[in-house]
């Protein structure tokens, strides 16, 4: 997974290449507006059990 992290918060999340599923590490607590926004294939996203906040629009 290509990503940026701050203090537990998912930032950014950028795709590679024919990548349909995607993992968040457990930890984070946060993902940010707009964090997949550039991941148009994903068609999956598997949250970890630290997750309390998702701010929307994670995904345009």
């Amino acid at each position: 997974m290509s990503d940026i992290i701050e203090n537990d918060i998912l930032k950014k999340y950028t795709a590679e290449p024919g990548i349909t599923r995607v993992e968040i590490p457990e930890g984070v607590t946060e993902i940010d507006n707009f964090a997949f926004s550039d991941a148009k294939e994903i068609t999956e996203i598997i949250l970890p059990d630290s997750l309390t906040k998702l701010k929307p629009p994670a995904r345009s």
